[in-house]
C-alpha cells in the first residue's frame, strides 16, 4: 500500500549536493543557514518534503500532519529547499557543448531523420492562484518556455510571463533569443538549429515548419519536411507531459508572486533534468498514463531502479474517544528506507483508508 512519489532523486541529490568535496558551500547553506527554517530538521528530511510536496498536490496541513511540523514551517522549508534547488539550474540546466551537440544531432537524425537538430522549443502554461494584474484575460497561469535535447534533457528554461502570452512575443524577451541572435558569439554551430512550431519566428538558428494553411500546395519534400518536423517537436510536449506528472504540484502552483512561482517551477526543472541525467526517463507515464511519480523502467540487473515510496502504518490507538493513535511514515529510497514517527489524529481504521488511497 504506496504511492511512488519520486524516482532516483533524492538519496543522490543529497549525495552529490552535500557531498563536502563536491558542494560544501550549499550543503552548509542547506543544513545551517537560515535560523529561521527549522534548523533542527535534517536535511534530508527536508529534502524528502519538499519532493513531496513537488510531487503531489495535497496542502500544507496535510504535509504538516505527515512530517509532524507546523503548516508554517512546511511552508518555509518547501520554498527555501525550492529556491536553493533554482540555484542549481546553471549547473543542472545548460546548454550541451560541442562535443555534446555532435552527439544530440547524431542522435535527431538517427531517430527522426532530421539533420542539424540541437534541440525543440516549446511552451506551456502553468496554472498560479490570481496573480494581480498579470492577465487582462483573466488567464492565471505563467509561461514555461523550454528547449529539450533528444533525452528530454532541458537545456534552457525562462519563466514569468502571462500564462495567455503566445510563444512569438515571450522567445524576443527571453535569454535565449539573444543568443540565438548574437552573430560574434553564436550559441549554435553552423548548420544547426533547434526546431519550433509555428507559434515561433523563423530564424537562421530557429526553423519552424512550411505553412499549410495557405493557398500555395506544397511539395511533397515540403510535406515530408513537416512531418520529420512535427515528430521531432513532439518531444517538448512529451518533456512537459512528464515534468507535470511527476511533479504534479506544476498543475496548480497556490501562490500568487509571481517570483515566487518561478522557483518553484525551475526547481522542477533542475530535478526533472537531475533524474534523467541519472538514467531515470521515466517512459512508464507515457505509456501507462497514470499520475504516480516514480520510474517503472525495464527491470534489469545492468539498470539500477531507486524509487521513492510512502507508506503510512498505525502502531496502536492512544485514545479511542478522539481517534489518536501512533504511527509510522516510510519513505523508500533506493534499497535504504527512511521511517518518520508520527501521532496520527485519526483512527488505526481510517489509516488503513489514508493508506489505500495512496497506493
Amino acid at each position: 500500500m504506496a504511492k511512488i512519489l519520486c524516482s532516483n532523486i533524492i538519496s543522490d541529490l543529497i549525495e552529490v549536493q552535500c557531498n563536502i568535496n563536491n558542494s560544501k558551500v550549499l550543503g552548509k547553506r542547506l543544513r545551517y543557514g537560515n535560523k529561521s527554517v527549522s534548523p533542527s530538521v535534517p536535511l534530508e528530511e527536508k529534502l524528502l518534503m519538499t519532493c513531496w510536496m513537488l510531487g503531489n498536490t495535497s496542502s500544507y496541513r496535510e504535509a504538516s500532519e505527515i512530517f509532524k511540523v507546523s503548516k508554517a514551517v512546511v511552508h518555509h522549508i518547501f520554498h527555501h529547499i525550492c529556491n536553493e534547488l533554482a540555484l542549481l539550474a546553471e549547473k543542472y540546466i545548460r546548454w550541451p557543448t560541442p562535443e555534446e551537440c555532435a552527439t544530440i544531432t547524431d542522435s535527431f537524425e538517427n531517430q527522426f531523420g532530421f539533420p542539424g537538430v540541437v534541440g525543440v522549443i516549446g511552451s506551456c502554461s502553468i496554472r498560479v492562484r490570481e496573480p494581480p494584474g498579470i492577465s487582462e484575460n483573466d488567464i492565471n497561469g505563467i509561461v514555461l518556455q523550454a528547449v529539450c535535447d533528444d533525452k528530454m534533457l532541458l537545456l534552457d528554461v525562462y519563466t514569468g510571463y502571462p500564462g495567455d502570452t503566445t510563444p512569438a512575443k515571450v522567445l524576443p524577451k527571453s535569454p535565449l533569443y539573444v543568443r540565438l541572435a548574437c552573430k560574434n558569439d553564436p550559441l549554435i554551430e553552423p548548420h544547426k538549429h533547434i526546431l519550433g512550431n509555428s507559434n515561433y519566428p523563423q530564424l537562421a538558428t530557429l526553423l519552424t515548419p512550411y505553412n499549410e494553411e495557405g493557398n500555395q500546395t506544397l511539395s511533397e519534400q515540403e510535406l515530408k519536411f513537416n512531418r520529420l518536423h512535427k515528430m521531432a517537436c513532439s518531444l517538448i510536449d512529451d518533456s512537459f507531459e512528464i515534468l507535470k506528472k511527476r511533479f504534479q504540484r506544476l498543475e496548480y502552483i497556490d501562490v500568487t508572486r509571481v517570483n515566487v512561482a518561478n522557483k518553484v517551477i525551475v526547481a522542477a526543472c533542475v530535478l526533472h533534468n537531475f533524474a534523467i541525467l541519472q538514467g531515470d526517463y521515466y517512459s512508464s507515464l507515457m505509456e501507462s498514463g497514470e499520475e504516480v511519480l516514480g520510474s517503472e523502467m525495464a527491470e534489469s540487473e545492468s539498470t539500477p531502479t531507486y524509487i521513492v515510496c510512502i507508506q503510512i502504518s498505525a502502531n496502536k490507538c492512544l485514545n479511542k474517544s478522539v481517534n489518536k493513535c501512533t504511527g509510522q511514515l516510510q519513505l523508500y529510497v533506493g534499497s535504504s528506507v527512511h521511517t518518520v514517527d508520527l501521532v496520527l489524529n485519526m483512527s488505526p481504521s481510517e489509516v488503513a483508508g489514508v493508506s489505500t488511497l495512496l497506493t
